[in-house]
């Protein structure tokens, strides 16, 4: 959305101005490239993390670290709203879903830990504990 009125903003400029309108286009496809970057690299390095550090889990009563990446819901009003645990044909997951507020309100995440084969009760374990922990 945020290219879109960049270029907008930056067509109208030079339509105005051709002088200093293509100045303004120019920094507006600049703007649009530096947000494209941002993006797609932002999707990358995750990915990346996920495939190189596969398998470090840490579960905390206030947040989960995963493959290097933390997740928390405790404090500024985020909270734990459910840990589910499922049991696919190929991967036995425990799910994650906690709120966190945003500017634009509540944003909802879900962090899914892969449960390793034999290791079912361990997850049944913790999956009682927070149950038991949200009262």
């Amino acid at each position: 959305m945020i290219s879109g009125i960049a270029l907008l903003a930056g067509i109208i400029f030079f339509l105005v101005d051709h002088k200093g309108g293509i100045w303004i286009l120019l920094a507006m496809v600049i703007l649009v490239a530096i947000i494209a970057f941002t993006a797609w690299f932002t999707s990358w390095y995750n990915y990346r993390q996920n495939k190189k550090y596969l398998g470090e889990t840490y579960i905390t009563e206030n947040a989960l670290y995963i493959n290097r990446q933390l997740h928390t819901w405790r404090g500024l009003g985020a909270r734990l709203d459910s840990v589910n645990f499922t049991a696919g044909e190929s991967q036995q997951l425990l799910r994650f879903v906690y709120s966190a507020p945003t500017r634009m309100g509540m944003q909802e995440y879900q962090v899914n830990v892969p449960v390793p084969a034999g290791q079912e009760e361990e997850a049944e374990k913790i999956l009682k504990h927070f149950k038991d922990a949200a009262g």
